[in-house]
């Protein structure tokens, strides 16, 4: 299945960068269904959103305290198949976690791990920047 919702946390390098407000709004436009999440509250998740100019392409957010994000509220408010969901990270722990709930993942190598890292725990789509998601 085509990926139809795509999941950025907003806790790491990926959100912090300038090339994050450039990227979000072609996604958007392009018809994805954004998700924020971040291990801070409601609150905060919007706030930083706001400052970035960017809060009005984000469908859902999602607030966890968990070190293992849960996402059935995710799941619960799309209505779709984990299938669908990609989320877009840049640690081996990131890809786990996709893995385990049933979204598929794509790696940026923006973080802590490599090309070779990320390729040698079988993953199958490594970029090196936010903007070749676009």
């Amino acid at each position: 299945m085509a990926p139809e919702i795509i999941l950025f946390n907003i806790d790491g390098k990926v959100a912090n960068s300038e090339e994050f407000k450039e990227v979000v709004p072609l996604l958007f436009n392009k018809g994805y269904h954004l998700v924020a999440f971040s291990k801070k509250n409601m609150g905060e998740i919007e706030s930083y959103l706001a400052e970035k100019n960017i809060c009005d392409y984000f469908e859902f957010n999602h607030s966890t305290v968990q070190n293992n994000p849960d996402f059935t509220k995710v799941l619960e408010y799309f209505n779709k198949n984990p299938s669908v969901i990609v989320y877009v990270g840049e640690s081996l722990e990131e890809m786990k976690i996709a893995e385990e709930r049933g979204f598929g993942f794509i790696a940026l190598t923006t973080g802590v791990n490599s090309k070779e890292d990320f390729n040698g725990a079988g993953c199958y789509i490594v970029l090196n920047s936010l903007s070749d998601l676009v």
